[in-house]
Parts: C-alpha cells; structure tokens; sequence
C-alpha cells in the first residue's frame, strides 16, 4: 500500500494543480492542506497571517499534517 505524498513549496508554483492530477492519476484522495488550515482558523490564511503572525499558520500547518499522517 502507498504512504502519503506532500508536495512542499513556495506560493504559487502549481502544488495544488500537480496534486490534484497526481491524486487523479494514482487513484489516490487529494487534500489541500491549505483548505484544513482555513477550516481549522476559521478564516483565510491571509488573515490568520495578519492577525496571529506567521508563527500561527506554521502551527496550524504541523498539527495539520500530524492529523492527516496518524
């Protein structure tokens, strides 16, 4: 059975796009870990930015992530 793949990088270099039909090709779930994190912080991640720091998204992002893998 195949683990999980991250695809980790800067904004805006398609990661989301290559994910999707990386998930599609491989008949495997797509999860966007942008889109738990809005969820989780119950607004953007602009915002959360903005009014907790980048320290707060960081900390959303590992607990996200350590959620998805266990």
């Amino acid at each position: 059975m195949m683990g999980h793949i991250f695809l980790y990088g800067p904004y805006g270099t398609g990661k989301s796009t290559i994910g999707r039909n990386l998930a599609n090709n491989l008949r495997l779930p797509f999860i966007d870990l942008d889109r738990v994190i809005e969820t989780t912080a119950g607004m953007s991640i602009p915002q959360v930015m903005e009014e907790k720091g980048e320290h707060a998204v960081r900390d959303l992002e590992t607990a996200a992530v350590k959620a998805l893998i266990n």
